[in-house]
């Protein structure tokens, strides 16, 4: 199994996968969550403070659809991204899908750790 990437058509997202793509959800409701379109890296006192952590990127603004669209996913979570609903139940507006929340987490450790 290879690595499978993310794409935005029509502002939504999607992962391709070998068994059809996943809908992942819209891409406005992402950047609202994330608090903008783009994401500036920051670090904290105790960050700074760590000699093996390279913090040089500190202030670099990152565009999070072209984030989102250079992330590659494997298999499992591939599988674990499918299992999860894409809507809401009971349509609770002020909530997210288990599916866009899954994808969220993995978007935010790329955005403050870098994509893998």
């Amino acid at each position: 199994m290879g690595r499978y990437r993310a794409t935005v058509e029509s502002d939504i997202v999607y992962v391709e996968a070998d068994l059809g793509r996943i809908k992942v959800g819209p891409l406005n409701t992402i950047i609202e969550i994330i608090g903008g379109p783009s994401w500036t890296i920051r670090y904290d006192d105790q960050e700074r403070a760590r000699m093996d952590l390279d913090t040089s990127d500190e202030g670099l603004t990152i565009d999070v659809r072209d984030t989102i669209e250079a992330m590659t996913f494997g298999g499992k979570f591939l599988m674990t991204l499918r299992s999860q609903p894409e809507i809401i139940p009971g349509g609770n507006r002020d909530t997210v899908s288990p599916r866009l929340g899954l994808f969220m987490g993995r978007l935010i450790e790329n955005l403050e750790y870098g994509v893998r």
